[in-house]
């Protein structure tokens, strides 16, 4: 979710109506938007385009601007040159936006949400498969690294949550299958659906794009224990090109549980406590490698030149709720209605359900067909039984 004061926002999207309950009604044609990322440097900014996206929905509060948006395709870095590309049909535009640096205040000028299209301004082809977005999202990383306010930078991509289907015939040698959960769109936030009693797989993506550097342990945590476990907690960054998967195992829970899942700097402190020294020592063997890789190169390098600084990493989470699935409630409930409807058949019910459609039926097979039909009810409350012990928490 994006905010805009409405000094930054363009005149043209100020006139759009709004409703009682603040939201703006968008024009006929408004649906997508281009994410840029505005570096500060050297009293200016340098723009990054760096993915596309949907909007879900825009609203007012007081003189502030929210913007929800979907998340779509990265921008396609074809060479270096694109984001050069970019930033020159950017600043021909009318009310390009740049800081103020005219010292009457810290305010920025121009406008940082417009409606300008430009199609030199959104991104270009969409991308057919995962293996297209992480080039394309490796691209974009790199041409940030070259900033000096990004350099120090610990990049991660979320590559989504897959659900693990198939489980059960892994037993018998064929491979489970993984599944891709899209977010589902609430008010203004998306939330992945997550299903009792399934396992799934959160992969990241992590990437230092120049030299590897230290960086402390990444963890992965969740507020909310009875939904969901998460192993691992804790992600120990050795390389500087890595895909961790996370596995989510939800418990069987009845009532809907939100559970976010945060990825963030482990603290300091949480080292010392759990005894984790193995890290450290990793990081002091990687700075002492460093260090006389340096010396090797320059031999007049001071001790603070050598030192290695720690990378920085974005703090993000994700919003996952647990509950058991729809179909699967409804599933229960007519394998028990017809266990019963079944169980419930006598022979006298069988001869009178044959005399309705004008048919008679002997009182040997009645009974036979009669006893088959309570066989019947009672493979059905079996099944019934084990999906309701099984995928919801009945008896715990």
């Amino acid at each position: 979710m994006f905010r805009y004061h409405d000094r930054i926002v363009a005149p043209e999207i100020q006139s759009w109506s709004v409703l009682e309950d603040g939201t703006v009604k968008l024009p006929s044609g408004i649906s997508r938007a281009t994410i840029v990322y505005a570096d500060y440097v050297k009293s200016d900014f340098n723009f990054f385009p760096l993915r596309g996206a949907s909007l879900v929905r825009l609203w007012k509060r007081s003189n502030i601007y929210f913007a929800a948006l979907r998340l779509e395709d990265y921008v396609c870095y074809q060479n270096k040159l694109q984001p050069e590309t970019f930033r020159e049909a950017l600043s021909k535009t009318e009310n390009c936006p740049r800081p103020n640096v005219s010292g009457k205040d810290k305010f920025a000028e121009g406008h940082f949400l417009s409606s300008d299209c430009d199609l030199s301004l959104a991104p270009q082809a969409n991308y057919t498969s995962e293996f297209e977005a992480d080039n394309r999202w490796q691209k974009i990383v790199d041409a940030l690294s070259e900033s000096a306010n990004s350099n120090d930078t610990l990049f991660y991509r979320v590559r989504g949550v897959y659900r693990i289907d198939g489980e059960f015939w892994t037993e018998f040698g064929y491979p489970a299958k993984e599944t891709l959960v899209e977010p589902k769109t609430l008010y203004a936030e998306s939330r992945y659906r997550l299903w009792t009693g399934k396992n799934y797989i959160l992969k990241i993506l992590f990437y230092i794009p120049k030299e590897y550097k230290p960086v402390l342990d990444i963890e992965i945590s969740s507020v909310q224990k009875e939904g969901a476990v998460i192993t691992p907690e804790r992600i120990q960054i050795l390389s500087r090109y890595n895909e961790e998967r996370i596995l989510i195992g939800c418990r069987r829970v009845l009532d809907r549980t939100l559970n976010p899942v945060w990825i963030k700097h482990a603290a300091d402190e949480e080292h010392h406590q759990n005894g984790d020294s193995n890290q450290s020592e990793k990081i002091e063997e990687r700075e002492r490698e460093s260090a006389t890789a340096d010396q090797n190169q320059s031999p007049s390098s001071t001790a603070a030149d050598q030192k290695v600084s720690k990378l920085r990493v974005a703090q993000g989470y994700l919003l996952t709720q647990v509950e058991v699935p729809r179909r699967m409630i409804f599933g229960i409930v007519l394998l028990v209605v017809i266990a019963s409807v079944l169980i419930a058949m006598g022979p006298d019910m069988i001869t009178g359900a044959w005399k309705v459609f004008g048919q008679t039926i002997a009182g040997n097979d009645a009974t036979l067909l009669a006893g088959l039909c309570k066989t019947a009810g009672a493979i059905f409350s079996l099944a019934a039984g084990y999906l309701a012990f099984r995928k919801i928490p009945i008896g715990q």
